[in-house]
């Protein structure tokens, strides 16, 4: 049986040499519509091609940037009315580089990223992978 990390890799990245393109590659892409990178986007376990949301991929730039510092950063709540008018204001705009998230309080911003999560129709990890990404858990030594 192969290891979880080779049976990803075979299930998402047809030619093994392709290397995944980093998150930096695939946000430059999003933000500024450039791309120095092979690859933009995600295979699925069904091989189709899923590019990262914006909304994720702004939230994240904004939490590396001002809140790896931030004590509980993913555990306090945010300001609930503000998560549900960022993600209306997400699901209407079609250009999502006029939406600013820089003065949006960092515990809003990680509520709004694990609301996003929370309300997609797939797992992020697909079901089918959840047992085996558990066993590798509890096999890891140190843990």
């Amino acid at each position: 049986m192969p290891t979880l990390r080779k049976s990803l890799r075979r299930k998402f990245w047809h030619n093994q040499a392709q290397k995944p393109p980093t998150l930096a590659c695939i946000a430059s892409e999003a933000i500024d519509g450039n791309s120095t990178c092979s690859s933009t986007s995600v295979k699925s376990p069904s091989h189709k091609t899923r590019p990262i949301p914006a909304l994720l991929i702004k939230c994240n730039k904004e939490i590396q940037a001002r809140g790896l510092v931030t004590e509980g950063i993913f555990r306090r709540s945010g300001n609930t009315a503000l998560i549900e008018k960022l993600l209306k204001e997400f699901g209407d705009v079609d250009d999502t580089r006029c939406i600013d998230l820089s003065t949006v309080p960092i515990h809003t911003l990680t509520g709004l990223f694990k609301r996003y999560l929370q309300q997609l129709s797939e797992p992020v990890i697909p079901k089918l992978f959840q047992p085996e990404l558990l066993n590798a858990y509890e096999s890891t030594p140190g843990k």
